[in-house]
């Protein structure tokens, strides 16, 4: 599940089963990583998360299903120390999406953007512009150009009077 106001900043891809999922991602050579304690699970921060990766999370009650934890690569635990043995899924997640972020920082993989010109623009342009983007894609209209301060340079939805540069006198 993806939160309402994170929809704008995640592509969700609906599948029919966990297997169509998995099968999908290993077509694009992701590792599919399981959070989970287990005997074969592994400290999370000796996991190379620099290549595509997915995280497998289960509910915080009974976990992964015994299906999931199969389709897996590998395991990871948090390392727990005193009485308590796991944390909430959400902080559990935080924590490895942060171990994630360090190695990617580390690696010089936010030096330069990993999007390709097209695919950043058209991403730029639905962030900065939902409403618009929503109506062009709609009305089948490509996206307009965007200026160096990120505004459009014409808007094409807009009317004939609204669009028309004002002359000086």
């Amino acid at each position: 599940m993806v939160a309402g106001g994170s929809t704008k900043w995640v592509q969700t891809h609906i599948h029919a089963d966990i297997d169509a999922a998995i099968f999908e991602l290993k077509q694009y050579s992701f590792q599919i990583i399981a959070a989970d304690i287990s005997e074969i699970s592994e400290d999370y921060r000796a996991i190379d998360y620099t290549g595509p990766t997915t995280l497998l999370l289960g509910s915080e009650r009974d976990g992964l299903s015994a299906h999931a934890r199969s389709l897996a690569d590998r395991h990871v635990h948090v390392p727990m120390r005193g009485l308590v043995s796991s944390l909430n899924v959400s902080v559990a997640c935080a924590l490895i999406l942060f171990e994630a972020a360090r190695q990617r920082e580390q690696a010089g993989m936010y030096r330069q953007r990993q999007l390709d010109s097209e695919t950043f623009a058209r991403t730029l342009f639905e962030w900065c512009y939902p409403d618009v983007a929503r109506r062009c894609r709609d009305k089948s209209l490509p996206y307009p150009d965007l200026n160096s301060d990120g505004c459009m340079v014409d808007n094409p939805l807009a009317e004939p009077s609204e669009s028309a540069t004002p002359q000086g006198t």
